[in-house]
């Protein structure tokens, strides 16, 4: 909220429970459109996976419960974590928007598609009232209708078009970590077109949660490694 505040600084924005919504405030507010992206950790895979009985999924069942009672709400959007199409939530949301006589349509997608070099799986949903959609629905789909399937899944753009190089020391790699950890890293380089997707255990964990970049060359970084396996291995010989 604070970031929408400061981008957005002539709009009213409210820091409240969503489950203290009423149908009332709701139809006095006479919503046009309706952007959504509720709490993911009740449909992690690596999480417990609880569903509808984890507390967090409580605000998006009352926003069902509302949204066939908003007569002005014209568009939908939903963005969640991959994995909430299978959910019992989903099925939940779903039926709110037939109920309310929407046009829906589901997809899984990721950045790389959008010529944006990182990899995070996101399942959306998009819903009208007043016009149908003219592509199928009766599948979730994994490019956008349209395009090329094939050419749709890589990104063309570089590391090196995006990142920042002149940042603060603090946003180096500690050299005891690197020290420790390097080998199980995820590092990108300027030519590469990737990078993981990001996760809460960024900066904390080394392994599996975001990638590391280096200005240095895929061949200057294999070197090196290879001069450190030398390193290693000659230790071990004398021990």
């Amino acid at each position: 909220n604070a970031v929408y505040a400061h981008n957005y600084g002539a709009t009213s924005v409210k820091t409240r429970n969503i489950q203290s919504l009423t149908e009332k405030e709701v139809k006095k507010l006479e919503l046009n459109m309706l952007l959504m992206s509720p709490p993911c950790q009740p449909h992690t895979r690596q999480g417990l996976q609880r569903d509808v009985e984890d507390k967090r999924s409580c605000a998006l069942s009352h926003l069902c419960s509302l949204i066939p009672q908003c007569e002005t709400l014209e568009y939908v959007l939903m963005e969640n974590v991959k994995g909430f199409e299978i959910s019992q939530a989903r099925e939940q949301f779903i039926e709110a928007l037939e109920k309310a006589g929407y046009h829906w349509r589901e997809f899984i997608l990721t950045p790389t598609q959008f010529n944006v070099p990182n990899t995070r799986h996101r399942y959306y949903c998009i819903a009208r009232k007043s016009k149908k959609f003219d592509f199928e629905g009766e599948k979730i789909w994994e490019y956008m209708p349209g395009t090329d399937a094939d050419l749709n899944q890589q990104s063309n753009c570089k590391i090196s078009t995006i990142i920042e190089l002149d940042v603060p020391a603090d946003t180096l790699v500690p050299d005891n970590v690197l020290t420790k950890r390097v080998m199980v890293m995820d590092i990108v380089h300027p030519s590469q077109s990737r990078s993981m997707c990001f996760t809460k255990g960024y900066t904390h964990y080394t392994e599996g949660t975001g990638s590391a970049f280096t200005p240095l060359s895929e061949a200057q970084t294999h070197s090196i490694f290879e001069a450190v396996k030398e390193i290693d291995m000659d230790v071990n010989s004398k021990d």
